[in-house]
């Protein structure tokens, strides 16, 4: 059987039985992007990187603002000044369907050396270990590399959700979880964890990662982007990856304003992929595992039993709000950490049966989370 259509972008087919079949058209949708900046703050003389993370199967990309052009082949830009200053740069994507939106990031060139978001940082618990009854605890956090933090964003008990020094002490009466992201003028660090244990007590679950052999954490700083396959692990065609970000605790925006949460290729062939927003890691709950299948989600339960939120297809994307409401968008609540919870998974693999949609070893991605302005 042959079906051509070329206002189609790819297509997908399944068995019905009885010879029999079911095409569906997938039609061509002009590109959007994301477009990030690997320093908001670089040093003059030095290089940096733009890289746009795009949905819709762009075919070009058409850079402006850079010393010298770049090629429209590439979703990556290099640049460098010479002199200080701020510089807006701007990309276009098209592809046979036309050309999408230009968006774009500002540089602020620096004399000196850039100013860089904390990284490796990590909480210390001090006591991590009280008796029956629970008691009064110390919680620290230090970070070995980029720039000293300014701020800190925690989690947890009964903490001050944002203070300007890197350490606060409360009392607990059962085992609690906390977490801490330290911020500066560059942006925010990694999110740091410790456990503080009260004898004869448990701590809630905050994941459902148990039941999954192969699970790769990706911190992305809330406003920024990561890449799968760097100290964390490579995404693996049969694994789980759990972009985990944290809502600063002091954060605000307009009331209502959305960013959208988006997933790009890095490096490898485009794959159709399954991925949820949870409080919860690994959380597949209510997933699709077939053709014709359903995704389950509680956007106003607070994902306390499906996830806020799907997204399934080649280019996964979720829009979410902090401050205010708009309809059918999750909304996120400062202080608190998420997961955006992936997986290499088509319900329309195998006749309608499903399977892995990864077609080499790794798929590895980019994540961004943008803040909402």
């Amino acid at each position: 059987m042959t079906f051509t259509d070329a206002s189609c972008a790819d297509y997908s087919m399944v068995n019905l039985g009885n010879g029999n079949f079911q095409v569906t058209c997938n039609f061509l949708a002009v590109p959007v992007c994301q477009l990030s900046a690997s320093s908001q703050n670089p040093a003059v003389g030095s290089t940096i990187t733009l890289n746009a993370a795009c949905s819709g199967k762009p075919s070009a990309w058409n850079f402006t603002g850079t010393a010298a052009p770049c090629a429209t082949s590439q979703s990556t830009c290099n640049d460098t000044r010479a002199t200080t200053g701020a510089v807006t740069y701007t990309v276009q994507p098209s592809n046979d369907a036309g050309p999408g939106p230009s968006v774009s990031v500002t540089v602020n060139w620096q004399t000196g050396a850039p100013l860089l978001a904390p990284s490796g940082c990590s909480l210390a618990a001090s006591p991590a270990s009280l008796p029956t009854g629970g008691g009064a605890t110390t919680l620290g956090v230090s970070c070995s590399g980029g720039g000293a933090p300014t701020s800190f964003a925690w989690t947890g008990g009964s903490l001050t959700p944002s203070t300007s020094t890197g350490s606060q002490s409360t009392n607990v009466t059962t085992t609690t979880a906390f977490s801490v992201t330290p911020s500066n003028g560059a942006g925010a660090g990694n999110v740091a964890s410790a456990t503080v244990t009260v004898a004869g007590t448990t701590a809630p679950s905050a994941d459902l990662c148990s039941q999954y052999t192969n699970v790769v954490f990706l911190d992305v700083p809330f406003g920024g982007q990561a890449v799968s396959g760097g100290p964390g692990g490579s995404f693996s065609a049969k694994g789980i990856l759990v972009a985990r970000f944290t809502v600063p605790a002091n954060f605000t925006s307009t009331s209502g304003s959305k960013a959208t949460i988006t997933l790009g290729e890095y490096g490898d062939s485009a794959t159709y992929r399954q991925a949820s927003l949870s409080p919860k890691a690994c959380d597949f709950r209510g997933v699709a595992t077939t053709y014709p299948g359903k995704y389950t989600s509680s956007l106003g339960g607070g994902g306390a039993t499906y996830p806020l939120a799907w997204s399934a297809s080649n280019a996964p994307s979720l829009e979410f709000t902090v401050t205010g409401t708009a309809l059918g968008t999750a909304q996120l609540v400062p202080g608190q950490t998420y997961y955006w919870n992936i997986r290499n998974y088509s319900p329309y693999l195998n006749g309608g049966a499903g399977g892995v949609s990864c077609a080499g070893a790794t798929c590895n991605v980019v994540v961004q989370i943008p803040r909402p302005l």
